[in-house]
């Protein structure tokens, strides 16, 4: 069974397309609730922000989307993907506003 952070990879990668992970998710979700977060003294508690975005994803919208996801050492400890509310002028403006909601949301 892949890791959760697989499955975050796979859906940040086609986040247009959500709904063909949807139900993958949710089932890995559902089976692993029980399980929790055990931290060693010796493990680094670092916390690490990683961002991506796609520009003009939306071929109707032409609005492009935001996925992020933060880590506690090792740990998942949230992720989103949204469509950013404005029409991006270029990729590096999409990039940008990525970093600045995954900041904000850190």
């Amino acid at each position: 069974m892949p890791t959760f952070r697989t499955l975050l990879v796979v859906v940040a990668a086609a986040v247009h397309r959500w709904s063909l992970y949807q139900m993958d998710i949710l089932r890995y979700l559902r089976g692993t609730s029980t399980r929790s977060l055990l931290f060693s003294v010796a493990s680094k508690l670092a916390l690490c922000a990683y961002s991506n975005a796609d520009w003009a994803g939306d071929p109707t919208t032409r609005k492009s989307a935001t996925s992020y996801c933060i880590f506690l050492g090792d740990f998942l400890i949230s992720w989103r993907s949204k469509k950013q509310d404005v029409i991006a002028l270029s990729s590096t403006d999409v990039k940008y506003r990525a970093m600045s909601t995954t900041s904000i949301d850190y």
